[in-house]
């Protein structure tokens, strides 16, 4: 917890808590300014080692293909994910991508892929053909050891048209196709494999604003949809919302705090407090978190009506893992996999301490101890 991909997918490639590696959303809490647009698109925010840190110091070849939070990795191929904030710009989107990659490597990766330095991608789906594209030629040019790849069009099309939608089923053909694509490029015999995603989905048709509520009680002023000032502030993001007192705020205030979003929780969203925060070690700073219900979906608007009905259903996460709809898939395949059937319920924690087992890194030098564990590849 969060379900959100940034943390997650920090998660996957630590194997550690979103408060021990950093990454505690999407995007980023400034404690003096509030929620902010800009999200943890770097490398070093990241306070534990990495999966890529961990391969370098064994000796290893590495290769990110647009994977979350590694912007400024140091491995040996890089092809960055970034964009814009807020909304979509996709000349300018490319632009970003193009500013942190070396030149030499984007002209190796853009060679017969349709786009050019100058002429980028256009939708996401077209997006992560190139990333597909990209990935397919370090492989099939520089047999990385380890590589990382992110494809987002999935998630997109979820946001939009809900988790099972006619839209969300074509984007995931595709999604399949591209895989297939990519492990055409690999030898299935020499070359072991881990195919999984980071979050569920839950459709929702209602949205809360949850900073109407304390903006509508003074506890926060807006200068039009900018936060001008406040005590306490919700950094919303679809399926939660952690809820933060102003520094120097006094324990009586928080009280009040509470007690509000308890009148208003009914059939909308439950209250994770700061001893269930701890338990799940997630957002330390923050009085308490909201997780919504089933059909309702939280945001951080200013301006918006505190509840809002949509025409059609969407789709969100966020929420608490325990969910069943917020699960999602693992497969491992390859040489150093000789069970087949189901693994059992498995974390997320699990999955760097396993690929790091798989490839011999247990003795790669860490002050941080895995939280998973190593899941059992091999037939008993």
């Amino acid at each position: 917890f969060p379900t959100l991909t940034y943390p997650v997918h920090t998660s996957i490639v630590t194997g550690v808590s979103s408060n021990r590696h950093g990454i505690l959303s999407n995007t980023v809490f400034r404690p003096q300014n509030g929620p902010t647009s800009d999200w943890y698109w770097f490398a070093n925010r990241i306070q534990v080692p990495t999966l890529w840190e961990r391969a370098r110091k064994a000796g290893r070849t590495v290769a990110i293909v647009r994977w979350p939070a590694s912007v400024g990795a140091e491995v040996d191929w890089f092809v960055p994910e970034i964009f814009g904030s807020p909304g979509f710009n996709f000349g300018a989107d490319w632009q970003l991508i193009q500013q942190h990659s070396r030149k030499e490597l984007m002209d190796e990766v853009l060679e017969d892929s349709g786009l050019s330095v100058t002429k980028g991608h256009q939708s996401l789906k077209e997006l992560d053909r190139f990333t597909v594209h990209a990935a397919r030629r370090l492989l099939e040019a520089h047999h990385p050891e380890l590589m990382l790849v992110h494809l987002v069009n999935l998630d997109f099309v979820q946001h939009l048209t809900g988790r099972a939608s006619p839209e969300t089923h074509a984007a995931l053909q595709e999604m399949d196709r591209l895989i297939g694509q990519l492990l055409a490029s690999v030898d299935l015999q020499r070359t072991n494999i881990v195919l999984l995603g980071d979050h569920g989905f839950l459709d929702f048709n209602k949205v809360v604003a949850v900073n109407v509520l304390f903006k509508e009680q003074g506890w926060l002023e807006t200068d039009g949809a900018r936060l001008k000032s406040w005590k306490v502030v919700a950094h919303a993001e679809s399926g939660q919302a952690a809820i933060y007192l102003a520094p120097g705020t006094d324990i009586e205030f928080g009280q009040q705090v509470l007690e509000l979003l308890r009148k208003s929780a009914p059939g909308r969203y439950t209250i994770l407090d700061r001893k269930e925060l701890d338990r799940l070690e997630a957002y330390p700073g923050a009085l308490c978190a909201l997780e919504a219900v089933p059909g309702f979906a939280l945001e951080s608007s200013l301006v918006d009506a505190f509840e809002v009905e949509l025409k059609a259903a969407k789709g969100a996460h966020g929420h608490l893992p325990s969910r069943p709809e917020l699960r999602a898939g693992f497969i491992a395949a390859g040489p150093a996999v000789s069970r087949s059937g189901d693994l059992g319920e498995i974390l997320v924690l699990d999955v760097a301490p396993t690929i790091a087992s798989v490839l011999g890194l247990e003795s790669a030098p860490s002050a941080v101890e895995f939280q998973g564990r190593v899941l059992n590849l091999n037939a008993d």
